[in-house]
């Protein structure tokens, strides 16, 4: 049997996990008022979403990561949402996080719901010396950049081994398999150079890198900056969604048991 879709990805706060990761940490180290005045800087548009995340981080600074991960704990499941992951992984679908939070939380959160996530995109904090240095690695914007706009798709090829020796021109190349390039992929590389990007940008650059297209792709969402994303995808879900902008642009939307029966209905229909 021919899987219908290839990768799935998802976010994670309110999406996978009950609430999100800023206020759990902001309470855990007694930093919400500072939190709460970022958040009032960037919805005056004072603040981009990549400066408020550098912002919150420069509180912690000095804490170790242990520190970090305690705060983090426990992770709470939105109900059904491991259910839902469990089982397209069952069906071989690669399993992509991508979070507006932080990439210690995702990874934690992936634990919490036993799955082995093929990539992770989210705000990265730094160490040093295993203590929070207050700088920001990889960051996942909210909104489109310049940086990434026009990306085009990556045509990547294999050399021949053993090329004849009387070919004048290039030898020839042979185009390498979506198992192959799911080997050969890294996130580092992808995403090298790039201060930052939304979520949908990630999508795109994540699908040309491995060959794919829209009508790969799976998200499942709950707020707007998930919407970038359900562009990039041809079965889009906003799950446990209030806002009507996000249930508007999602194909469907509803709970974890409606995204299940709807995932085992277009499993039945793939080709044999």
């Amino acid at each position: 049997m021919i899987n219908k879709y290839k990768v799935a990805f998802f976010d994670v706060g309110n999406t996978l996990t009950i609430g999100t990761v800023w206020g759990k940490i902001h309470s855990s180290f007694d930093t919400v008022e500072h939190g709460l005045e970022h958040h009032q800087l960037f919805k005056a548009k004072k603040l981009t979403y990549k400066q408020w995340v550098e912002k919150d981080a420069t509180f912690w600074v000095g804490k170790t990561r242990a520190e970090v991960i305690s705060a983090l704990q426990p992770i709470k499941l939105v109900d059904g949402a491991s259910d839902a992951l469990q089982f397209l992984q069952s069906q071989g679908v690669l399993i992509v996080l991508v979070s507006g939070g932080l990439l210690c939380n995702c990874i934690e959160v992936a634990k919490a719901l036993d799955i082995d996530p093929f990539a992770i995109f989210s705000n990265e904090l730094t160490y040093e010396d295993e203590k929070v240095t207050g700088a920001i690695g990889k960051c996942c914007t909210i909104h489109e950049t310049d940086e990434c706009k026009d990306v085009d798709a990556h045509e990547i090829e294999l050399a021949s081994s053993s090329p004849s020796p009387d070919l004048i021109s290039s030898p020839p190349k042979k185009k390498l398999s979506f198992e192959e390039l799911k080997k050969s992929f890294s996130i580092d590389r992808m995403l090298k150079g790039l201060g930052g990007i939304s979520k949908g940008q990630f999508v795109h650059r994540f699908c040309s890198e491995l060959g794919l297209s829209k009508e790969d792709v799976i998200s499942v969402g709950d707020g707007e900056n998930d919407i970038p994303l359900f562009k990039e995808s041809k079965l889009s879900f906003a799950v446990n969604a209030k806002n009507p902008r996000v249930i508007e642009a999602a194909k469907f939307h509803g709970g974890y048991p409606e995204l299940i029966s709807i995932l085992k209905s277009e499993f039945k229909k793939a080709v044999k």
